[in-house]
């Protein structure tokens, strides 16, 4: 496949008859663990369309469009081939786009876990609910925010409020009856957000310019509806048990390395673009594992994020902050208290 795309392995020329797999993993062909056991017939098909699509030696033009001009590739056949991978990359655009642009957002955030993980003769099963809204707008030192969450404790089950302004230099909290003021240094934060953002926009580069191997998925699909284009992905279960191979290894469980077996793997995502914004997203997880650390675990993950309003259309209302108290006065009211009463609580 090297071969095809005008690259040599002869003496002196690109890549080495033992070192193909790296020249083509930094090709972008395949990715090396995902071939590390076994190589069958459909790590073959997903490696072939891999390279249909990448660019021959020396040029812009991909081995399909290369074949098709020269008529070896019937045209019908090559928009099929190319389809999967035209919605990867025009979706990754649109989310890398937004995510550049995004100095003003409203969202809201749905995440639900539950879990159940046999050790010896126990089991234990726990859920993990967290429901969250976010606004922020980021204008240096006038940046503002509002952030509200709610979390059920998995053990206790009881349900814990919490909500966080952020305006004119002050962090403001509130937790149930308790109110506190911090201030915060915008200077060190502006430098840490522009140390941050360079680094995004460099990291959105860098990606923007890879190409997404479209045999990640085993399921790609782009719908028309009323509220906006719809984009689904599945990931394939091999390339995510391919991702715990390479971090964890091959050691079966029971022996003395620490090991994971995945019986089984799902992850799907689903996007709703309406105008070039990103509407909505979900992610669901479903894992079946074992370990050498526990005998069986078992998880399910629904994360949902609805973006309500970006750029100028977002607005924060702020309320009555003159209650909140400093949390420097906070700790030395607390400390007087402990000292009048002896140090008893």
């Amino acid at each position: 496949m090297l071969r095809a795309l005008g690259y040599s392995d002869a003496a002196g020329g690109d890549f080495s008859y033992v070192g193909a797999l790296a020249f083509a993993q930094e090709k972008n062909l395949v990715i090396s663990s995902l071939v590390s056991d076994s190589f069958t017939r459909d790590e073959l098909v997903a490696v072939s369309h891999q390279t249909l699509r990448t660019p021959v030696k020396g040029s812009d033009q991909t081995l399909l469009e290369k074949l098709t001009s020269a008529g070896a590739i019937d045209k019908m056949a090559a928009a099929a081939l190319t389809d999967r991978a035209n919605i990867v990359k025009e979706c990754s655009d649109i989310l890398l786009q937004n995510i550049a642009d995004y100095t003003a957002l409203d969202c809201s955030a749905k995440f639900d876990f539950t879990a159940s993980i046999r050790q010896k003769a126990f089991t234990s099963v726990f859920m993990y609910n967290l429901l969250a809204d976010l606004k922020f707008i980021y204008a240096d030192t006038a940046s503002k925010a509002d952030l509200a969450f709610t979390m059920v404790d998995p053990i206790s089950n009881e349900q814990y409020n919490y909500h966080v302004w952020v305006k004119d230099g002050w962090v403001y909290l509130q937790e149930g009856e308790r109110r506190i003021k911090i201030q915060i240094d915008f200077e060190e934060l502006r430098e840490i957000f522009d140390e941050s953002k360079q680094q995004m926009d460099t990291g959105i580069t860098e990606v923007g310019n890879t190409v997404i191997p479209s045999y990640i998925f085993s399921k790609v699909a782009k719908t028309q509806t009323d509220e906006g284009t719809l984009y689904e992905f599945v990931i394939s279960p091999k390339f995510i048990s391919a991702v715990f191979r390479q971090a964890y290894g091959d050691a079966p469980v029971g022996s003395s390395t620490y090991s994971v077996v995945i019986n089984s793997a799902n992850l799907s995502e689903t996007i709703l673009i309406k105008d070039a914004t990103v509407k909505k997203a979900t992610v669901v997880i479903d894992v079946d594992v074992e370990s050498s650390e526990f005998d069986h675990f078992t998880g399910q993950l629904n994360y949902v994020v609805t973006v309500n309003a970006i750029g100028d259309d977002v607005a924060i209302d702020f309320p009555d902050f003159s209650d909140f108290v400093e949390e420097s006065d906070v700790e030395a009211t607390e400390v007087d208290s402990t000292a009048q009463t002896g140090g008893k609580a």
